[in-house]
Formats: C-alpha cells, structure tokens, sequence
C-alpha cells in the first residue's frame, strides 16, 4: 500500500514549493475523505511540460488533519504511444459494484493531436492500496458523430439511482456551430463500469463557453439536479469542495498553484447552492494567529465622497470577519493590497434592492484606454478577465463576512457565496513626474485627502471603503499572523 505521511499545514496547499496542485477530485469512502488532485511536474511553467501531470492523494476522517500518500496514485504512461503519455488528467472516483475504488480519468497525447480519451484505473480494495490502469481507453460504443475528437475530457461518474445505471458526464464539444461557443457536456451510460454507451445528443449545450470543463452533476433535497462546475463528494446530503487557485509564472497567468480551504455546500430551503467554509478547518488552522486589538464597530460617512479605514497590520496571513449593520450608499466594501494612489484589488457591494447586492471583485483603478493611456504615459496592466474578475448577483448579506489570506491567496465568503483569487503582488504604479490626484486615504482618508504622510511604495494590506452614503460594521474580527494554513 503506497503509505501515507501525516501532513503538517505547509503539505495541504500543494505536494511541494515546486510542484503545484489542480482539479481537486473528492470522495467518501467509509468515514474518511480522499481528495485526489492533479500535481504539475516540478518546475514547470508552460504547455506541454506543465500538463505532464500526476494524481497525488490527501486523506483524512475530519477535514482539519492530512495526510499525503507518498506514492502518487496515477502517472503518465512511460512509453510514446500511451493515451496517457502527456498527462493523466482530471477525472472523478467512485466504489464500484465489485465493492472496490474505480478511477476515471483524462488521457492525453501529444503524438495524437492533443486527442483526449477516457481512461480507467482499478484497484483492489475500497480504500484503493494501489491503482492499475487499463492500457486502452473505455469501450464506447453509440453515435458520436455531434462530438469534437479532440476535446474530450473531466470524465464525472456517479450512480443514476432512478435510472438503476452509471452515468458518466464528459466535457466536449459540438463538431458544427460557432467555433468558440461549442462548449457541450455529452452523457454515457453503463451498467458495470466496463462498457459505455453515449447519448447522440448532447446532454448540456449552452452555446456560450468553449469546453464546460470538470462538470458535475449532484442531486438536491428537494428532487432537482444541478450540474455544476468542479468536484464535489456526497456527505450525508452536505457536500464538500476543495478549490484551487492558479498562480501567476513568468508575468503570464499558469495552470495549477494552490488548494483552496474546504468548503461546505449544500442546499437552503428553496433548493439554492450555499457555500460556506468548514468552520471545523478555518478554528484548527487558525489556532496560531493572534487577534487584532481593533473596536469591533465602525462607522464611516461619506456624503459625495469616497471614504477609506484602513486597519493597522502588515501581516499577509489573516481572517477577517464582520457584519453589516446598516448601510446607505452607491456602494461599499473591502480593500486588499491598496497603495497610496489607492491601486490594489476591491471587494464591492452594490445595493440592488432591499437587502440584495451586487458583488464583485476588481482590480482598481481600472486601465485607461489607450489614447489617454498614451498621452500620459499612464498604463496599467490589463488584467485577463478585465478590472472585474468575479461577480455573484442578488446576494442577501444576513449573516457575516469571511476574508481569508494566506500569502497571496484570497478567499471570500459572503452571502452563501465564494470568491478565490490570488492577490498580485506589483510595485506601485509609477506616474512619473505627473501629477494626477488619487483617492483615499492611509489610515482615514476622503477623496485623497489623507490624515497622514506615506512613501508612495507603502502597501496597506486590509482596509474598508464607502461610496457616497453611510456604512456602520459591526462585530470586527481579525486574526493574523504566521502559520496560517497552506
């Protein structure tokens, strides 16, 4: 059996400072949880070295204490014309009728134009001491011909209970349409994991992604299905994720980085997601931050203005928790790595309606266009998904605000919903010698007017912000420090 290492807080987050996790791929498997993930081969930046990956193993019985398998579960096959050669990718895991942990995953080659095929491992026990990959791709049989070649992938399998068969959901993509919206899931089904038959039709085809990547699809309380993007495992009718976030190699945004936090999701009372983090996880790995001396409530007033309270730390490991007690304003929120000329990423919420709000995450100030951009030599770095980099709509602010950080990753939790992003870490944008106002403050500030003088290179790490109207929080906490989980 490939023996396992109790993990310390630095081996969740990923197998090494080299090689980086993705794709976290969970099961239950008599009480104890195995998070498979995808691990990029060590010091690998760009396609294809960096896709030449492996599936590494986290175990444990309460989501708080890890350990790592020493052997990896899966490899690339070792020899040329192996489905597998450059890569076994994401998949899913699941008992089977023989009693025993079945593997499903991507194979990839080169040599074969990138073709992607469905691959099956074995093993020998439910706890899966050792898996054996099959040397051929699953038996398919039925009429392809709506499917792509190429891209067929994130193969997710799970027992159809009312239809007394296994369902297997693959992302591809329609052979005919608009090129870049072709984006579909096709649907399989067997009997015993052996042979598999495809629906002609595709299963899900939205008509406005590329490749719907890593699909899931999960039953709900109240009798309806969701399809969901990620890897999600069932746990008496609560469902747990672990996120990842990339990271960015050689200024260029890269595939894999770090393991998020544990997640818990599962359904309110009208059939809605809810994610929220496993509190267990978050007071374990939280044990070694000291708590803020700060007031637990404030409140900021700006009437056609823009007011700004930073709290005083520099620490890059923290957690943040507070709640809205009233607001009346444009809009309001949180900042994260903020310099003097108020550059950094924002968390905004934007009222809606009676307790509703928009919220998103933005990188701020956003980039000029290019014509002022050039008359004043101001330009900042687009960011790929533009200033606004997620946004979740209709959120009910009830209950309180999380932010975690750790390093550079930025966790977010509010309203039921997540947000994961790995903050930038840049030099200040230089402006050289024009002179163009800013707007905020350091410690409190309005508009640019600050109560106190800075170096310009000063980075505050967490501060609060108000858009024309009134903001009173309450119940502020911050714990920060060293040691934080990772």
């Amino acid at each position: 059996m490939a023996s396992a290492i109790e993990a310390s807080p630095a081996r969740y987050g990923r197998p090494s400072d080299a090689s980086a996790a993705a794709d976290a791929i969970p099961i239950l498997v008599d009480d104890e949880y195995h998070i498979f993930h995808l691990s990029t081969p060590p010091n690998t930046t760009r396609h294809p070295p960096r896709l030449r990956s492996t599936w590494s193993r986290l175990r444990s019985r309460d989501l708080v204490s890890w350990k790592r398998d020493d052997m990896e579960a899966l490899y690339p096959g070792n020899t040329p014309d192996s489905p597998d050669a450059d890569g076994a990718w994401t998949g899913s895991a699941i008992v089977g009728p023989d009693g025993n942990m079945h593997l499903f995953y991507t194979g990839y080659n080169l040599s074969q134009n990138g073709k992607q095929v469905i691959l099956h491992a074995r093993s020998n026990d439910k706890q899966a001491s050792i898996f054996t990959k099959s040397p051929s791709p699953v038996c398919i049989s039925g009429d392809r011909s709506q499917f792509e070649d190429v891209d067929f992938r994130d193969a997710h399998v799970s027992w159809n209970e009312s239809e007394h068969c296994f369902w297997m959901l693959v992302a591809t993509r329609l052979r005919t349409g608009p090129y870049w919206t072709r984006g579909c899931l096709a649907l399989l089904t067997s009997s015993n994991l052996e042979k598999w038959t495809i629906d002609p039709k595709p299963f899900y085809a939205p008509n406005d992604m590329f490749c719907p990547e890593c699909p899931e699809i999960f039953s709900l309380p109240n009798g309806k299905c969701r399809i969901t993007k990620g890897t999600v495992s069932n746990a008496s009718r609560k469902f747990w994720r672990s996120f990842g976030c990339t990271e960015m190699l050689d200024g260029q945004w890269s595939w894999g980085g770090d393991m998020g936090m544990p997640r818990e999701v599962f359904a309110d009372d009208h059939g809605l997601l809810v994610v929220r983090p496993s509190r267990e996880y978050l007071n374990a790995t939280l044990r070694s931050l000291k708590a803020l001396s700060i007031p637990s409530k404030l409140e900021l007033n700006s009437i056609g203005k823009t007011t700004t309270h930073f709290f005083p730390f520099d620490q890059s490991d923290f957690q943040l928790e507070l709640s809205i007690t009233t607001q009346d304003s444009a809009s309001f929120g949180i900042m994260f790595r903020t310099d003097q000329d108020m550059k950094g990423t924002r968390l905004r919420f934007v009222p809606i309606m009676a307790d509703l709000f928009d919220m998103s995450l933005l990188t701020c100030p956003p980039p000029l266009d290019d014509f002022w951009a050039d008359q004043y030599n101001l330009h900042l770095s687009r960011e790929v998904d533009g200033p606004e980099i997620a946004r979740h709509t209709a959120v009910r602010l009830r209950d309180a605000i999380l932010v975690a950080v750790r390093s550079d990753i930025l966790e977010i939790f509010a309203g039921g919903r997540s947000i994961s992003y790995r903050l930038p870490r840049e030099a200040s944008m230089s402006r050289g010698d024009q002179n163009v106002a800013g707007n905020g403050g350091s410690s409190e500030g309005t508009n640019g007017a600050s109560q106190h003088s800075h170096d310009r290179t000063d980075t505050r790490e967490l501060g609060v912000f108000v858009e024309d109207g009134t903001l009173v929080l309450s119940n502020i906490s911050i714990k920060c420090g060293s040691g934080m989980y990772s």
